[in-house]
């Protein structure tokens, strides 16, 4: 049973730093960070490398409806996608930021694919959206808006991945249910920006999310191991 990254940007990674017992869903924020995955990991089976174009990229969007459907529809799952209305500070953008989604969106519906979604400062209007385009399969990447949403995103069917800041005392792991719940790196800048430090083995370093969230919650390392994986299938066959 693999170890699983459910988000991670290997732009910058190298093959021989990749642990071949863990499964990476490796998003992309643009062209460029998509095709460079693609030729350097396109051989690696442990590696999902997904399509999606990250809110604070639109300016650089020049792609085609056609082009964009035939980039989401390379894997299950799509993402980086969603809005930030927090980072990303150039409000001109949020117009944009929401019709890239929404073609993202109909795309996913359309061929009932994962989408996975950044909602930082957003976290109503991605709400909202998910339920006009019905997405009931939605996982929310890094969760850190109002805990009151939470059971709203939940009964929509919705998965949550938590982030590194679970290693810093973040409490998101108290409201998900573990057949909802996944762990993730946001590498190569999450860890290190939240423990302030780089990391020595970084292809590794979802290890360290396992390792906190079972003594966290009472289970065994091969317990969350099998849990994570059965979730991942369930979203497979979402």
């Amino acid at each position: 049973m693999k170890y699983i990254d459910m988000h991670i940007h290997l732009e910058d990674y190298s093959v021989t730093e990749l642990d071949s017992d863990t499964i990476y869903v490796a998003n992309s924020v643009d062209m460029y960070s998509y095709l460079t995955m693609r030729k350097k990991f396109s051989d690696c089976e442990n590696v999902k490398i997904c399509f999606g174009f990250h809110p604070a990229f639109v300016n650089n969007f020049t792609l085609t409806d056609n082009k964009l459907e035939s980039l989401l529809i390379q894997n299950k799952f799509v993402g980086e996608i969603g809005l930030d209305f927090f980072w990303v500070e150039d409000k001109n953008t949020y117009n944009l930021q929401i019709k890239i989604f929404k073609k993202q969106l109909e795309i996913a519906k359309k061929y009932n694919l994962v989408p996975m979604i950044h909602t930082k400062g957003a976290e109503v209007e991605v709400l909202n959206l998910l339920k006009e385009y019905r997405i009931n399969n939605a996982l929310i990447h890094w969760y850190s808006g109002p805990i009151n949403l939470i059971e709203d995103y939940l009964k929509l069917g919705s998965y949550f991945t938590i982030g590194p800041d679970l290693l810093k005392g973040a409490e998101l792991y108290k409201y998900i249910p573990l057949e909802r719940v996944f762990l993730e790196t946001d590498n190569p800048t999450g860890i290190p920006w939240i423990m302030n430090v780089n990391s020595n083995n970084r292809g590794s370093d979802i290890r360290l999310m396992y390792e906190k969230y079972s003594s966290l919650m009472g289970l065994t390392d091969e317990y969350c191991k099998k849990l994570f994986y059965n979730n991942y299938l369930q979203l497979l066959r979402s």
